[in-house]
């Protein structure tokens, strides 16, 4: 049911202790909106009177139609690839990602070690200290 057609005729929609649920499609604010339910909801005796917002504000026009999809690995490795450090070798980090994460034999035997290793050369660069792993 439309706001505009409960408001047109109140007394033939609304009747004693019914739920009736309206969508909102003339422009009124939130506190207008909150009055029209109160009084009619008084007025008539009814239950409850849920007034719905329409979207009809979304604009269709604003996105971009080109939509790009990348694999976990590829926002990975563009986001090592950000990274600026004078310590870092983004390279040697990629490999490694490659190594933990990779299907191979080794990366699930030697996995948690490389993360380790990975980790601490990460946070001793994070800390100013010139370990090399």
């Amino acid at each position: 049911m439309k706001l505009s057609d409960l408001l047109a005729t109140p007394h033939e929609l609304i009747k004693p202790k019914t739920n009736i649920k309206a969508s909102i499609d003339i422009d009124i604010s939130y506190e207008e909106a909150q009055f029209v339910k109160t009084v009619l909801t008084t007025h008539y005796s009814a239950r409850k009177i849920e007034l719905i917002p329409i979207n009809s504000n979304v604009d269709i026009d604003e996105y971009d139609d080109t939509v790009v999809f990348q694999s976990v690995d590829q926002i990975v490795e563009a986001g090592i690839n950000s990274m600026e450090s004078a310590g870092i070798d983004n390279k040697m980090l990629i490999e490694e990602y490659r190594f933990m994460y990779g299907n191979n034999k080794k990366s699930n035997q030697h996995g948690n070690q490389h993360i380790r290793l990975v980790l601490l050369w990460v946070s001793c660069e994070v800390f100013g200290k010139q370990y090399r792993v």
